[in-house]
């Protein structure tokens, strides 16, 4: 009786351990290298980038109600596997210049294109490689804080005109 009376409080401490002591937990990276190049936009970027600006300003004004299925589109876009685990960039404009002009070329390609290294892609390059290789649409480098959550999704709305 006393030995598992025994197990029981170590597993009781134990448990009780799990909850008081701090843990580590560890995540694979995104692929995406940390430390991003100074983005620096040219005029027709800045041209671009008010445009667009412009287009969510007046999404917002007019918002409308969305059905209890929200809005949704299906593109038939080619899916590649990434070549290694650090090559997410180069997969993903693989992926989008394949949309558009139905030929692409090799991840290893886009990753010189990118200078992605093993520490992955810096993302602010990837709008500067899409807009070399097609002419459908122009892409922009552009972030936004959490508040902006509504900007970021008129932004993504607008820009899902049929493409990736």
């Amino acid at each position: 009786m006393k030995i598992l009376k025994r197990i029981k409080l170590s597993i009781l401490l134990f448990v009780l351990l799990l909850f008081v002591v701090p843990s580590s937990i560890f995540a694979a990276g995104t692929g995406d290298d940390p430390k991003p190049t100074k983005n620096i936009p040219t005029t027709e970027d800045l041209r671009e980038l008010e445009r667009k600006s412009t287009l969510v300003e007046n999404h917002l004004s007019n918002q409308y109600t969305i059905s209890a299925n929200g809005e949704m589109k299906t593109l038939g876009v080619t899916a590649f596997k990434q070549s290694t685990g650090y090559w997410c960039g180069p997969a993903t404009v693989k992926q989008v210049i394949h949309f558009f002009r139905n030929i692409s070329g090799t991840q290893q390609f886009y990753a010189d294109r990118l200078g992605t290294t093993t520490a992955g892609t810096d993302f602010s390059k990837i709008p500067g490689v899409l807009n070399s290789y097609q002419t459908e649409n122009r892409y922009i480098y552009q972030s936004y804080n959490s508040n902006e959550f509504l900007s970021w999704r008129s932004a993504l709305i607008l820009s899902r005109s049929n493409r990736p």
